[in-house]
């Protein structure tokens, strides 16, 4: 089975969703979490860097973080 990379969504620490479709690269990942990333951050909202695979910010008191998992 081939290794494919999810852009996931926590809340408060806790799996939501995925973003979007599975991608084959983990650079296809990482462009689509950073144009999530992008929107984010256009509405306002913070960004805290993770390091290059996933990002958190404070949506009205809440932690919410987005991840790249590979499965």
């Amino acid at each position: 089975m081939e290794k494919v990379y999810w852009v996931k969504f926590f809340e408060d620490g806790r799996f939501v969703t995925a973003i979007g479709q599975p991608h084959q690269t983990w650079i296809e990942a990482v462009v689509a979490a950073s144009q999530f990333a992008a929107s984010i951050s256009n509405a306002g909202f913070s960004i805290v860097q993770d390091g290059p695979d996933g990002f958190h910010y404070d949506r009205y008191s809440t932690t919410c973080a987005v991840k790249i998992e590979e499965e």
